[in-house]
Order: C-alpha cells, then sequence, then structure tokens
C-alpha cells in the first residue's frame, strides 16, 4: 500500500453522560448563541460545543418539550432540533427481567441509553449501520464479549479493522464495540454494528454482564448466566407500548459451523480460530 493513501486515525476523546436526567439534547455540531430561530426563539438560543449536552424539559409521557419547533431546555432556554440529538428514556420491555441490565439504541436519535432495571446509568451517542447495511432492529440477548478482535467484510467493498476492543456481540456479525477510526458519533456510519467511542465501549464491556475474569480474552455466557440486553428501535416510542418479541436469530450456529445458513459472516471469531465479524 502506497503512503499516500495512509492517513494517522486520532480516537474520540467522546464520552457519554453517567447518571443522565432524561431527556437530554447532545449537540452535534457547535451551535453560536441566537444563531436558529426568529426574534425571541433566536434570543434563547444558547452557545453549545459540539457533544454538549443539556437536559430538556418534558411532559408527562417523557415526550421533550417544544415550542414554535424549538426544544425547550429544563432552564427554559432553545434549542434547534436539527442541530442537537434527543436522548429520551425508554420504558423496560415486559421480555426483560426487572433489575436486569441492559441497552437501548435509537436508530433514528443515534443514541444510547444503558439501564439497571427501569433507572437509566449512562447515555451517549453512537454510529449504527449506512444504509444497505443497516444495524438490525429487534431485542436481543447478549451473545459473546471479546476483548480485542481484528474485523473484516466483503460489503459493500472489502475492509479490514484491527485491534478493535471491547466488542459485544448481539446477533450474527453485529455487535457492539469501541470504533478508534472516527469521531462521527451521532450520525449512521458502520457496516452494521453500533460504533461507540472507545471511552463509552470500555465502560459498556466492563458494566455489562457476564463480567470477563483477569486474564480471559472473551467469554460466551450460557442460557443461565446473566447477558446483557439489546433494544434497537427506528425511534423511542413514548407512552404505552407492546414489547417487542425477544428474538435469539442464530446465536450459537457460528460456534459450530463457523457461518450461518446465508453465508453471512460469523457473529464472533472462535477464540482460538480466524476473525470473521463486520464492523
Amino acid at each position: 500500500m502506497r503512503a499516500a493513501h495512509l492517513k494517522m486515525a486520532t480516537p474520540s476523546v467522546f464520552a457519554g453522560i453517567s447518571s443522565p436526567k432524561l431527556p437530554l439534547a447532545i449537540a452535534l455540531r457547535p451551535i453560536r448563541a441566537g444563531q436558529t430561530g426568529k426574534g425571541r426563539q433566536a434570543a434563547q438560543v444558547p452557545a453549545m460545543s459540539r457533544y454538549e449536552a443539556r437536559p430538556l424539559a418534558h411532559g408527562p409521557l417523557g415526550t421533550p418539550r417544544r415550542s414554535a419547533g424549538m426544544l425547550v431546555t429544563l432552564s427554559g432556554r432553545r434549542l434547534p432540533p436539527q442541530r442537537v440529538a434527543v436522548v429520551a428514556k425508554r420504558r423496560r420491555p415486559a421480555a426483560i427481567p426487572k433489575g436486569a441490565r441492559w441497552i437501548h439504541v435509537d436508530l433514528k436519535q443515534q443514541t444510547l441509553v444503558a439501564y439497571e432495571g427501569d433507572r437509566p446509568v449512562r447515555a451517549t451517542l453512537v454510529s449504527t449501520g449506512k444504509p444497505g447495511t443497516a444495524t438490525r432492529a429487534g431485542l436481543y440477548r447478549g451473545i459473546s464479549k471479546v476483548r480485542l478482535s481484528d474485523m473484516r467484510g466483503r460489503t459493500p467493498e472489502p475492509y479490514v479493522a484491527e485491534a478493535v476492543r471491547h466488542v459485544q456481540h448481539f446477533w450474527l456479525g453485529q455487535a457492539l464495540h469501541g470504533a478508534w477510526w472516527h469521531d462521527g458519533f451521532g450520525a449512521v456510519r458502520s457496516h452494521g454494528c453500533i460504533n461507540l467511542a472507545p471511552a463509552d465501549a470500555r465502560w459498556l464491556f466492563a458494566w455489562a454482564p457476564p463480567p470477563l475474569p483477569e486474564g480471559w480474552r472473551g467469554i460466551l455466557p450460557a442460557a443461565a448466566d446473566p447477558a446483557l440486553y439489546v433494544l434497537i428501535e427506528k425511534r423511542t416510542p413514548t407512552g404505552p407500548v407492546a414489547a417487542p418479541e425477544l428474538k435469539l436469530d442464530n446465536d450459537r450456529r457460528c460456534i459450530d459451523r463457523g457461518a450461518d445458513a446465508a453465508g453471512l459472516e460469523c457473529p464472533f471469531e472462535a477464540l482460538e480460530g480466524a476473525p470473521q465479524q463486520v464492523l
């Protein structure tokens, strides 16, 4: 490979919010004071740096309050919705046991919230699959955790990423993992996996069950073991909603056969075998 085709990658320093007060807004790009809006609305728009977060006012169902199309913060200021990602609280589906550790991913807003039972403990931005390699919506139970993995794929073009850290698989070739090669969180970018900033991936890996024993490279939770529940939706619903069906699609077949019946990549590399993973 020619040197002209290479560039240095600087990992993102972004990190999510611990013990978040939901709903909240995270700026996707810098906002200048009074930048968007008219008259009094513009005067109420505060300056925000990229990735800065502010709690939002909300109604009885937790829906963020709006005024003349602008989001309203708890302090009464106004935010342009096209410049922020809104992180809203999601009711725990009945299929997720009380007290379990689970995450909710909103594909529209590109956000992730981690819960312990009904209590949100961390909120952050993610990058999910691009059109053509979209992240699959559904409710899953985590099927593996791998501390370090090389990843590769064939669609839409061949690619290889080495030393991907803090990988947690939930369905076939899709996983949660750190992404050291970009700082574009809050927008779709991946080949189907859920990209996290390195600090968030490290936190989530340590927090999610089952714990990885010291010195181990990876772990496959048994059916009776605690595991992370992963709920992925096109958008965060408000009010009473039907609990989605828990999906455990093809989760064990790659352990034995190395690929699923359709020839897709495996959800994780066999711990002593060659990597088979998308990102």
